[in-house]
Parts: C-alpha cells; sequence; structure tokens
C-alpha cells in the first residue's frame, strides 16, 4: 500500500469513527471532541484500548505492546487542537530506549511515532506516544 493510500484509509477510518460518537470514556474521564479532528483522533484510538500494536525499529528487533490508556488533556482553548498521549503496555523487563518506532495496528496501519518508556508498574514497562 502506498503512502498516500493509507493517509486516505487512515482519514476515511478517523471521519467514520467521529460519525458514530461525539463523546466517549477516555482514561476513565467523559470527554467530548465533537469540533476537533484531534478528538475524532481520540475516539478513534479510544475504541482501540487493549488491542495490540506492533513496535519495530529500522535494524528489525521489535516487540507488541498493548494499548492500555488514551490520555486527553482537558484544558485546550475553544478552537485549539486537543493534545492527547497514548499509553502502552509491553513485557516486564523490556528495556525500551527512547526513540522513533514503527508502529503497525490492523485498523490504523504503519505509523512512525516518538515512544518515550515511562514510570509505572515494577511487573510492567509502559510507553508514552504524546501528541499535540
Amino acid at each position: 500500500m502506498k503512502g498516500s493510500e493509507m493517509r486516505n484509509d487512515r482519514r476515511d477510518f478517523l471521519k467514520t469513527a467521529a460519525a458514530v460518537g461525539a463523546g466517549t470514556v477516555v482514561a476513565g474521564v467523559t470527554t467530548s471532541h465533537a469540533n476537533s479532528p484531534r478528538g475524532a483522533e481520540i475516539d478513534a484510538y479510544s475504541a482501540h484500548l487493549g488491542s495490540e500494536f506492533t513496535f519495530s525499529l529500522s535494524n528489525g528487533n521489535g516487540f507488541k505492546a498493548k494499548l492500555t490508556e488514551v490520555n486527553a488533556s482537558s484544558n485546550t482553548p475553544a478552537g485549539h487542537r486537543h493534545p492527547f498521549s497514548l499509553v502502552f503496555t509491553a513485557a516486564d523487563g523490556l528495556e525500551v530506549p527512547q526513540e522513533v518506532y514503527s508502529i503497525n495496528h490492523p485498523q490504523f496501519g504503519h505509523q512512525q511515532w516518538l515512544i518515550t518508556p515511562v514510570d509505572g508498574v515494577a511487573s510492567q514497562t509502559r510507553l508514552e506516544a504524546v501528541f499535540g
């Protein structure tokens, strides 16, 4: 699939997800993003909480992690983009450096995100991608 086709498929999906509902539960808090393109993304990712994403580096090394949180900023002025973050949980003891990873998911396709390890439970490796 070419890059432009993938972007169009993703846009179509996000438009559909936005049409399904303007409100959703995000990280345990009900939020509304009816007038925000970022809100559509937040809602789309929230619908996939618990699903598995594949993370890969250019050297071929990779791992899988589950989407465990979608956190939306509540302090966004009207007319501005809604910043949000995605938090993933990977296998215990996995050492993951801050790096740009190729991310694959059946619904969202192939993307590249800066992933940062974050503190969490000792038995889990937690990773975060922030979108502003």
